[in-house]
């Protein structure tokens, strides 16, 4: 019943096209990466922030952008970049909006991390490492291509 009540305020809030609603939403964004990201089982919070960047195209890409650039950063900590990767996929897979180009373009660079850690996984499994960073990265790289496909 809150969650409602905060999509009615949004709803409300976010249709003018106002400078100070860019301005909201970029806090969000701020709010998305430093806390909701890192919470643990935070179940649907992610969907307010799904529903707040379905309506602009220029709020996708900055979701979009955001989880990429965190997925990709080598000086992020591996749960923050797992992390990244599977709102990623969640995003993708459920925003029947999204255009063919992006979706496409998303799978492209998740298909490119999972090509580039393949590599530094395939050692490490050899080795019996299952659980070292480049074997996760691969694997969730490798599970969110799948679930966006």
């Amino acid at each position: 019943a809150k969650m409602m009540i905060l999509f009615e305020w949004l709803q409300r809030n976010l249709d003018g096209g106002g400078e100070s609603e860019n301005q909201l939403v970029c806090s969000l964004m701020e709010m998305f990466e430093s806390t909701v990201m890192l919470t643990h089982r935070a179940r649907c919070v992610q969907f307010l922030w799904f529903y707040i960047v379905s309506l602009r195209p220029s709020w996708t890409e900055a979701l979009l952008s955001l989880l990429l650039r965190t997925a990709f950063s080598p000086n992020t900590a591996i749960p923050k970049r797992l992390l990244s990767l599977a709102y990623l996929a969640s995003f993708v897979a459920r925003a029947k909006f999204l255009t063919t180009t992006f979706t496409l373009r998303t799978a492209q660079y998740v298909a490119t991390l999972a090509r580039e850690q393949m590599p530094h996984a395939e050692a490490r499994v050899a080795n019996g490492e299952m659980s070292h960073p480049h074997v996760l990265l691969f694997l969730y790289s490798v599970q969110a291509l799948c679930y966006i496909i």
